[in-house]
């Protein structure tokens, strides 16, 4: 009986420890140490935020004795670099059009007299005029070409008094149906293209490069002049040295110009281009435009470059390039 018992206590023991060796076990087939989460995130993308900035008068009858009209260009790198943006190095490139057409002129049958300084004796009334010259017929007419206006005593016979006179312009018709451009081979965009502000769809980028070497002007140099920035120099007789200004290249024919450093963000270029003038009035009504072309990359990115000087890529730690 004893020896029983002893036997059904080992037996009982056996099984308790089996008992708890499965529960051991299955407590670590249970517990996962192995754990993970996502988090998804998105951005906008952009690193820069870089702008040509124009500023210009309009114009609809352009004159020599105008002077010169306003015509600023400048660049802004308009992003702050708390938002993340970034520097950029900048670069411009011009481009030209002019085309002219015809002017028909209407004149009087009639001449009327001019004073020494080549101005029509004009007078305010005809009671006026009546008085002042009593054998002279006298008409009421606008001179569209001067703008004068009132009434204009005609020349007599001879000319007596009369500097020989003139006609005066009564109509002008200008027709610019069959208007040749004036530099060879280039062709106007229509307005669909003009108004087509991405440069994929804008023909005003196929317009003549405007190149700033002196001996390769466009012909359009021979009516208008343009008034760059105090803070421009030309490539050849740059020294080097980064800077607040620019830099165009007139040795190599591309016809860029660069902003001598680094555009950090929230910086704005002094003006490249100030002003135009007009300084020979074609013979007949004229259309005339300037397109410009802006780049922008970081100092990664310059590679793209591959038309850039080497005096340039200097100033920005990039070697390679166009040789001086």
């Amino acid at each position: 009986m004893k020896k029983g018992s002893t036997k059904k206590k080992a037996a009982a023991m056996l099984a308790l420890i089996a008992l708890l060796v499965a529960i051991v076990g299955a407590t670590y087939a249970w517990v996962d140490y192995d754990q993970h989460k996502s988090n998804e995130f998105n951005g906008r993308g952009y690193q820069y935020d870089v702008r040509l900035v124009e500023d210009f008068e309009e114009k609809d009858d352009w004159r020599v004795d105008d002077g010169p009209i306003k015509k600023e260009i400048r660049v802004s790198n308009a992003g702050s670099a708390e938002d993340g943006y970034g520097a950029v190095i900048v670069r411009l490139q011009f481009k030209e059009y002019m085309e002219i057409g015809d002017l028909t002129y209407t004149l009087t049958d009639k001449r009327y007299m001019i004073d020494d300084e080549g101005s029509f004796l004009v007078y305010a009334t005809r009671g006026e005029a009546e008085v002042a010259w009593p054998d002279h017929n006298i008409a009421n007419l606008t001179d569209l070409a001067t703008d004068a206006t009132g009434w204009f005593i005609e020349t007599k016979a001879g000319d007596p008094d009369g500097q020989y006179g003139k006609y005066v312009v009564t109509e002008i018709t200008v027709d610019m149906s069959a208007a040749e451009p004036v530099i060879p081979g280039s062709v106007r965009a229509s307005d669909d293209a003009v108004n087509q502000h991405h440069s994929h769809n804008n023909k005003e980028c196929e317009y003549p490069l405007h190149l700033w070497e002196e001996d390769m002007p466009l012909p359009t140099a021979q009516y208008v002049a343009w008034i760059l920035g105090a803070n421009v120099v030309a490539l050849s007789d740059w020294n080097g040295l980064p800077g607040a200004f620019w830099v165009y290249d007139d040795e190599h024919g591309t016809g860029w110009v660069y902003w001598a450093q680094m555009l950090e963000p929230g910086d704005v270029t002094f003006n490249l281009l100030e002003a135009v003038e007009l300084i020979k009035q074609p013979d007949g009504p004229f259309y005339y435009a300037i397109h410009t072309d802006m780049q922008t990359v970081s100092q990664e990115e310059l590679d793209e470059w591959d038309d850039m000087p080497d005096e340039l890529r200097a100033v920005f730690g990039v070697a390679g390039g166009v040789a001086p």
